[in-house]
């Protein structure tokens, strides 16, 4: 005959883990520059592998000293040099893609910005 333990006898590993460390970890900011919230309007163009070119409308949520987050409908291949333009067509610099997140609808767009004069966006 087995014995089962019962309630008050030894808990299994799984039970006895505390209620804490079963709790979400909140992720911690890494990043070695502030970022300032901003709400603009860019034309972020590029030429993919094939030669085709594209122009997609993004919507920037923030910036630091060397990057600008982006939201858009449509995703940019990692690793793509890009270029930015103001609603008006006016050429601001380049850019290349450090990630493409589809989050909900959109996608978020992270980009390193070598040039000075772009970083003040």
């Amino acid at each position: 005959m087995s014995s089962l333990p019962t309630a008050s006898q030894g808990r299994t590993a799984e039970s006895s883990v505390p209620a804490q460390s079963q709790a979400p970890t909140r992720r911690t900011n890494r990043r070695s520059q502030q970022r300032i919230a901003i709400n603009t309007h860019l034309f972020v163009s590029f030429q993919d592998g094939k030669g085709v070119q594209h122009r997609i409308r993004a919507r920037t949520v923030d910036r630091s000293k060397s990057g600008v987050l982006l939201q858009s409908d449509e995703p940019v291949p990692l690793g793509q040099v890009v270029y930015l333009q103001t609603p008006n067509f006016i050429a601001m610099g380049r850019a290349s893609i450090r990630h493409c997140t589809l989050k909900g609808l959109k996608y978020v767009i992270g980009m390193y910005i070598p040039d000075p004069l772009v970083r003040g966006l």
